[in-house]
C-alpha cells in the first residue's frame, strides 16, 4: 500500500510550519487523487490602493487543496461513469481587504471576514450509455466566510503600528453553505435549475440558520471552555508599505 501514496514534506519553510506540496494516491479506476497541504501560515501582508484587488491579505491555519478523478468505470453494456473533483478547504482562515486610507489624521480601514472553515467543492459528473450522455454537468458546493467586522486603525504615533486591532464575529465562524447545479443535465434536459431551485432555499432557510444556531449555542461555548479561539483576526498597519517588490505567496 505504501507505493500508492507519495508525499514530499518540508518543515519550517518560512512560509508555513509544515508544507506537503505533493500527495498522490492512485487507486486505479476508482480514484486518482492529488493534493497539497500546508499548516500554520505566518502573517500575510497586502499592499495596494484602497479597494484594489491587490490590497487583500488572506491567511489560514490549515490549507488543503485536492484534485481527483474518481469512479472512471466501464460498467458494461455501454455504461460508463466519470467524476472529476476539485476542492479547496481552509481551516481557521481570515481575509482582510483595505477599504480606506486617510492622511489627516493618518490611518487605514480594513474589512475583515473570518471563520473556522471555508470550502469550495466542484464536481464534474458524466454518465454515458452507448456513448450518449445520461447525466452530465457541474455541481458546486461552497461554504464562505461570514463578514465579521471592520478594523479602523488611526496612526497618532509610531507605537500605533505595533498595536493590533482585534476583529471577530463572536462565534466559531462555520460557513454559509450554497450550491450550484443549474448547468446539470439529465438525458439532455436542463434539470439542474430545478434541483438548484429546491436546494438553495433549503440551505438558506433551514440548514444555514440551524448551523448558525448550533455554532453560537454549542460549538462556540465549548471551544471557549477549552481555551480555543478559531476565528477572528489581528490587523496591523505597516510602517513602510512596499508594493513593487516580488513576493512569495503560499
Amino acid at each position: 500500500m505504501l507505493d500508492l501514496v507519495t508525499a514530499a514534506a518540508a518543515a519550517a519553510t518560512g512560509q508555513h510550519a509544515v508544507d506537503v506540496p505533493g500527495i498522490g494516491i492512485d487507486l486505479g479506476p476508482l480514484a486518482q487523487l492529488s493534493a497539497s497541504l500546508s499548516v500554520i501560515e505566518p502573517p500575510t501582508i497586502a499592499c495596494g490602493r484602497a479597494n484594489d484587488a491587490a490590497a487583500v491579505a488572506t491567511s489560514s491555519a490549515v490549507a488543503l487543496d485536492v484534485g481527483a478523478k474518481v469512479l472512471d468505470l466501464d460498467l458494461g453494456e455501454g455504461l460508463r461513469t466519470k467524476v472529476e473533483l476539485a476542492a479547496a478547504v481552509r481551516l481557521a482562515s481570515a481575509e482582510g481587504r483595505l477599504t480606506d486610507v486617510r492622511c489627516d489624521p493618518a490611518g487605514i480601514t480594513v474589512d475583515v471576514s473570518d471563520g473556522l472553515l471555508t470550502v469550495d467543492l466542484s464536481l464534474e459528473v458524466e454518465v454515458t450509455l452507448l456513448g450518449a450522455p445520461v447525466v452530465r454537468g457541474p455541481i458546486r458546493v461552497t461554504g464562505t466566510r461570514a463578514s465579521s467586522g471592520r478594523a479602523v486603525i488611526d496612526i497618532r504615533d509610531d507605537a500605533d503600528y505595533d498595536r493590533p486591532v482585534r476583529v471577530g464575529q463572536g462565534s466559531s465562524g462555520l460557513p454559509e453553505l450554497d450550491v450550484r447545479t443549474n448547468a446539470l443535465k439529465v438525458l439532455g434536459l436542463p434539470v439542474g435549475w430545478l434541483l438548484e431551485a429546491i436546494l438553495r432555499p433549503l440551505l438558506r432557510l433551514v440548514v444555514n440558520p440551524v448551523v448558525r444556531a448550533l455554532d453560537r449555542a454549542v460549538l462556540t461555548p465549548v471551544l471557549g471552555l477549552l481555551g480555543l479561539e478559531v476565528s477572528g483576526a489581528d490587523v496591523y498597519a505597516v510602517r513602510e508599505p512596499r508594493c513593487a517588490v516580488p513576493a512569495l505567496r503560499g
